[in-house]
Order: structure tokens, then C-alpha cells, then sequence
């Protein structure tokens, strides 16, 4: 279904105008490139290279005023103390973010010549974080140095018994400081004490930033900023200049094809060099990635990155596959179940690998929280996504005496709870999730009609991106002018096209929303986006919302 927006009252429409026109002679764009940088604060005022390194923020501007916390002292000193024959283990998360972190510290460890083994928990039989087990094993199995990655930061017991087995122990974190602290050998993690730049790293950017600062080889850290790149995507963190120019750089790298695994990846997906675009990572390379740990094991998307062959890569095509059609059949199912604007929902037939994604996507669609849980041996596994103006973390620090695990960041968050407490928490969840203030995301779009877009002028926004949390994806409005047509398409007639004034725009399963209009709507919200389709370039206009009278 598309979405509805009840008038154009609830539209903040932004139009191209003499000021803007200004602007576009000032910097040397179009006006419309022009509107879109004044609508991110960047006003005739503002210096003008200032507001032309906005096409390309400089990595190395952003990096050098950088300050990752006052850990970041403790943790070098640790990490030079690495040397040929130490026994590391590098310990992961099983999403992206844990695993691109993984294969990022197994790549320093080689680089210091140490002895390197990975160890990543299985997502069903162990949850996220570090836990005890885990860090039981790791020193049971022989360690002499840990580097704890993605998580970590409020792992006290855990830490602790490594420590006491006298096993210097790093970690490098990104999640929100809550709760009690863990007290290792060096702990990095910008949310404690970092700067604004900083909070906004994922965890792989995070260690990628303190190598940097650490002084580690300018050009081996550049050939590894794929990793970065594909991390800083996946983790939906605030693309500010930095993360813009991390991910900028990261995919040059991804283009080079150094990593033969991803590069299979990539060929399996039919995503050629001329194809690479930050959608084409987020919509289809990183659901793969993120597949192995969803259904599988993690372990598989790390082999992917550390090297890997068409057998592996194809491993995941068919994993995501699957997650794809298990998603599907849960979100319908909890679409259908749903009760309250608040779902809070649990079944015992749902994998758990795929909550997290069905979750989001529930949320993003309903403006509503919502929290899913499906049972793993003796525990229900839950995650929680909120929309924004409400804080995740908080919400589960509340029940943390009736948690057994718990942790995230602000719209998102993962828990773990006792099967025979689950009811009591299910209803105290829904209770809190009822008055927690959430704030749908003001609606701000540009007038411009299909017609007015070239490629050049696209390309020519998006080199304002990459686009994401922080730096949104603009929205173009052109209102519903009576002549349009739809056109039903695919097998199931589930999505149709507008034809409008010799463009299409395209309505992904849309054809329900425009078959329940009861009068003629004002106009059409719609994106924008580079399409490749047999070798021919060419533009797409995908349909978001569609606005009422």
C-alpha cells in the first residue's frame, strides 16, 4: 500500500524562487540544486567554499578534528602491545555493522602478524552481546588479547572474567551509554564521552576512526574503507560530512573489486561497476550480507568479506531468498493481528532472524511503536522500533529487572526476557509504548514536475548524498492534474504506473491505494532514482505518497 497525506496543510512545499535562483548563480548549480542546500541551512551567507565542499565533504577535514573519548588513549597503548604469535580473538556482532567490524579487526591483527580467530554468536542459541559463555569459551580455548566489537560497552560480567583470566581486553562500541558500565583494558566509545561527529559512527567506523588516529598506514586504512562504507549504510546512522565522505570513499573502493567474495556478491546480484549506487547497497547487497546471521550463521557474510568464491556468495543470494519470503509471511501476519496503534506482538512460529527487519518496516508503514518477540529455547526474543521523538534504549531500561539481555540505539533495540515473564512484559511494554511521544517526521517536499529532471541534474543532487538519516532523500510533489492514467503491472496486478504527461511514476504495491480513492487526489509525492535496465541509464519516478484534498 502507499500511504495517504490527509491535505496539502500537512505539506511544507517548497518552491524555486529568486533567492534560490541566487544561489544557483552564486555556487555555479541548478536552481533547484540550489533550493535543496537552502533548505539545509546553507544560506547565501555561508562561505562559499564552504558550501561547494558540500558536493564532496573532505575525509580528511572531518577526520582531523575528530575526538572519538578519552578512551581512545587506553585502547592504542593496548593495540600496540599486538605483536607476531599473540593469539587474537576478535569478537563480532552478527548484522553488518558486527561483521564488517569483524573482518576490519581480523585484517589488523594480520597486519601485526598476530594469530587471528574470529568468534561471532549464533543470533537463536546465544543473542546479542557479550555474555559470559561466550568470553568462557574464548579464554577455555586460549587467548592472549580480545578485541570486542559493536557491543561490549555494558558487558560487566563478562569483561570482568576476562580480565581476571589477565587477558587485555578492547572494546569498540557505538551503542547508547546506558546502564552500568564494563571496566576493560581499553573501551571506545564516542556516546561516553566523544564529540557529535563521533555519536554518529557505527562500530566499524568507529575502530576504522581510532586506527586512523592511532596512526596506522594511511593507504592500508583506505583500501579497507569498504568495509566502512557498507557498515555506515547498513547501520542507518546520521549522514552527516563525515559518514557522507566515509561512504563516498568506501564505495570507490567497493568499484575497485579487491575483495573477491564481495565482488562474486555483486556479480551474483548483477550489479556491475556502472551499477553501484547507494541504493543498490542498501537494497540488495546489504540484505544479503545481513541474511547469515538473520537464518544462519554470521560467520558466512565474514567469510564473504575476508575473501570467499561464487559458492559463498551464492550462499547468501539464497539465504536473503528465504529471508525475503519468511518476512513477508510474519509481516502479514502481524499486520493482521494488529489490535492497538501500538503493536506489541508475539508468535510462536516466527523465526527470529527476521524480526528486526519486519519490525522497521511495520513502523515505518503505521508512524506507530512496535515490538516483535518469538521464542528461542527458554527465552522470547524481542526487538523494538520506535518512530521518531522516542528513545528505545530508555524504554527498555525501564523493565531491565525483568530483562535478561537488553540494548540498541534510540529508534531500535533488541531484548531478551524469560518465557514465563513474557506476558507481564508484553503488557508493560504496550502500557509504556502507548504514552511514548511519537513524532511522525514532518513532511517537506520540493514542487518540481517529472519533466523538469535530467540525469545531469539529478546527478547533480546526488552528489548532495548519499542520502539517508541525517541527510534525507528529498521528496518532489506535482499535483494530480486529471488526465492521468494507471496502468496496472505484474503478474498479480499488485503495483501500477501513473502515466503522466508522457512520464511514468511507479507505484510498488500501490495498486490497493489507488483502487480505494474516493475522489480525485491533489498530487503525487514521489522519489527519484538512477535505473539501469540493459545497459540503457535512465530515470525512475517511484510514488511514496499519494495526497489527498
Amino acid at each position: 500500500m502507499i500511504p495517504f497525506v490527509e491535505g496539502l496543510a500537512s505539506l511544507s512545499l517548497l518552491s524555486c524562487d529568486e533567492k534560490s535562483a541566487q544561489q544557483a548563480r552564486r555556487i555555479g548549480c541548478s536552481p533547484l540544486t540550489a533550493l535543496l542546500l537552502l533548505q539545509r541551512g546553507v544560506t547565501l551567507e555561508t562561505d562559499l567554499a564552504e558550501a561547494r565542499a558540500l558536493f564532496r565533504p573532505s575525509l580528511d577535514g572531518a577526520l582531523s578534528g575528530l575526538d572519538l573519548g578519552s578512551g581512545l588513549a587506553d585502547a592504542a597503548r593496548e593495540l600496540d602491545s599486538l605483536s607476531p604469535e599473540t593469539r587474537l580473538v576478535v569478537y563480532g556482532d552478527y548484522d553488518v555493522d558486527g561483521v564488517a567490524s569483524t573482518a576490519l579487526a581480523v585484517e589488523y591483527g594480520l597486519l601485526k602478524g598476530a594469530r587471528v580467530r574470529y568468534y561471532i554468536p549464533h543470533r537463536h542459541r546465544e543473542g546479542y552481546g557479550f555474555h559470559r559463555k561466550a568470553a568462557q569459551t574464548i579464554v577455555r580455548d586460549g587467548c592472549d588479547f580480545l578485541i570486542v566489537l559493536d557491543c561490549g560497552s555494558r558487558a560487566v560480567e563478562a569483561v570482568s572474567l576476562v580480565r581476571e583470566a589477565s587477558i587485555p581486553i578492547v572494546v569498540f562500541d557505538h551503542h547508547l551509554d546506558e546502564g552500568e558500565r564494563a571496566r576493560p583494558s581499553g573501551l571506545v566509545n564516542p556516546h561516553i564521552d566523544g564529540d557529535g561527529a563521533g555519536r554518529t559512527l557505527c562500530a566499524t567506523a568507529v575502530f576504522w576512526a581510532a586506527l586512523a588516529k592511532m596512526g596506522v598506514n594511511p593507504a592500508w586504512l583506505r583500501d579497507r574503507l569498504d568495509l566502512v562504507a557498507l557498515a555506515t549504510l547498513a547501520d542507518c546512522v546520521p549522514l552527516g560530512p563525515l559518514n557522507r565522505a566515509l561512504v563516498k570513499a568506501g564505495m570507490d573502493q567497493i568499484g575497485r573489486g579487491r575483495r573477491p567474495g564481495l565482488q562474486a556478491l555483486l556479480e551474483k546480484l548483477a550489479i556491475g561497476r556502472r551499477d553501484l549506487s547507494v541504493n543498490s547497497l542498501v537494497m540488495r547487497v546489504i540484505p544479503c550480507l545481513n541474511a547469515a546471521g538473520r537464518l544462519d550463521v554470521a560467520d558466512r557474510a565474514v567469510k564473504v568479506l575476508l575473501g570467499g568464491d561464487d559458492g559463498d556468495a551464492e550462499e547468501l543470494v539464497t539465504l536473503n531468498r528465504r529471508r525475503q519470503l519468511l518476512s513477508g509471511q510474519v509481516h502479514d501476519e502481524a499486520s493482521s493481528s494488529s489490535v492497538d496503534d501500538a503493536l506489541v506482538l508475539s508468535s510462536e512460529e516466527w523465526p527470529v532472524g527476521v524480526l528486526s527487519g519486519v519490525a522497521s518496516r511495520l513502523c515505518r508503514e503505521r508512524e506507530c511503536p512496535v515490538v516483535l518477540a518469538a521464542p528461542v529455547g527458554d527465552l522470547m526474543r524481542g526487538t523494538l522500533r520506535l518512530p521518531g521523538g522516542g528513545n528505545a534504549v530508555e524504554v527498555l531500561s525501564s523493565l531491565a529487572d525483568s530483562l535478561e539481555t537488553w540494548g540498541g540505539h534510540r529508534l531500535a533495540a533488541g531484548f531478551a526476557v524469560r518465557k514465563r515473564q513474557w506476558p507481564e512484559v508484553q503488557e508493560a511494554l504496550a502500557g509504556i509504548l502507548r504514552d511514548v511521544p511519537c513524532q511522525g517526521e514532518p513532511l517537506e517536499a520540493f514542487r518540481a514536475d517529472p519533466g523538469d529532471f535530467s540525469l545531469s541534474l539529478w546527478r547533480e543532487i546526488e552528489s548532495l548524498g548519499p542520502f539517508g538519516v541525517g541527510n534525507e532523500a528529498p521528496l518532489f510533489f506535482c499535483p494530480w492534474m486529471g488526465a492521468e492514467r494507471i496502468i496496472p503491472l505484474g503478474k498479480d496486478g499488485r503495483h501500477v504506473k501513473v502515466e503522466r504527461s508522457g512520464h511514468s511514476l511507479l507505484a510498488f504495491g500501490g495498486a490497493g491505494s489507488f483502487e480505494s480513492l474516493q475522489i480525485r487526489p491533489a498530487g503525487l509525492l514521489y522519489s527519484v532514482r538512477e535505473n539501469v535496465w540493459q545497459g540503457r541509464r535512465r530515470l525512475q519516478f517511484l510514488i511514496e505518497r499519494i495526497v489527498l484534498p
